[in-house]
């Protein structure tokens, strides 16, 4: 039985940052699964998956705010330009 279930209401409206974010409940319901059953020689490996995707999620997740905020460059110079050339 899991600990955490995903929710429509923690969407960002992001589909690949909602994506990993169910992949991380389904993680931690792995954690949560194995000490319920006391297989403590998989917990390292699960923690050390967790760890992995936690880097993926956040390498993600700072690439796209990267790009959105390229774009708001872009959008600001391009209105600068236009203003100068009205001017």
């Amino acid at each position: 039985m899991p600990i955490v279930e995903w929710d429509d209401a923690f969407s960002v409206g992001i589909e690949k940052i909602d994506e990993q974010h169910k992949k991380f409940f389904s993680i931690i319901n792995r954690v949560y699964d194995t000490i319920q059953v006391v297989q403590n020689r998989r917990i390292g490996s699960i923690l050390k998956d967790l760890q992995e995707y936690v880097m993926h999620h956040f390498l993600t997740e700072e690439s796209w705010m990267k790009n959105i905020r390229l774009s708001e460059s872009r959008r600001f110079t391009n209105c600068n330009m236009k203003r100068r050339r009205e001017q």
